[in-house]
């Protein structure tokens, strides 16, 4: 898993809360080892969230999750979730910023060309 499939997922957290059929429904290339190696239980480098149900890693590598089970994040999973939100926040302002930009651009070129054909007028007229 990349970090942008990092940063999608903990993104689908609503309430801190994130049921695991909206997970597999909205990411269904994530394994259950993916998942179990963010909540920590594959290593101790990162724990973004934790699971509702008392399941042990093996009984979850044997059967999966359930659909029932619900995600809660952790503090090191809220502080990436906000992370996450203010970089999509300025993706969005970024690419509103270059739409705006290439109306501007259009805009400028037609009031050129608009000059042209006036002062073409006014030299004929003349």
């Amino acid at each position: 898993m990349n970090q942008n499939d990092v940063e999608k997922l903990i993104l689908l957290f609503d309430g801190n809360k994130l049921p695991y059929s909206k997970l597999h429904q909205t990411m269904p290339c994530i394994s259950d080892d993916d998942v179990l190696s963010l909540m920590g239980r594959l290593s101790s480098n990162t724990r973004l969230f934790t699971v509702s149900s008392n399941a042990t890693t093996d009984d979850i590598r044997r059967h999966g999750f359930k659909p029932g089970d619900v995600f809660t994040l952790t503090e090191e999973g809220e502080d990436l979730f906000h992370v996450a939100q203010k970089d999509k926040h300025l993706t969005d302002l970024a690419e509103q910023s270059l739409s705006e930009a290439k109306k501007a651009t259009l805009y400028a070129q037609l009031a050129i060309l608009l000059s042209v054909v006036s002062i073409a007028i006014s030299v004929l007229m003349g």
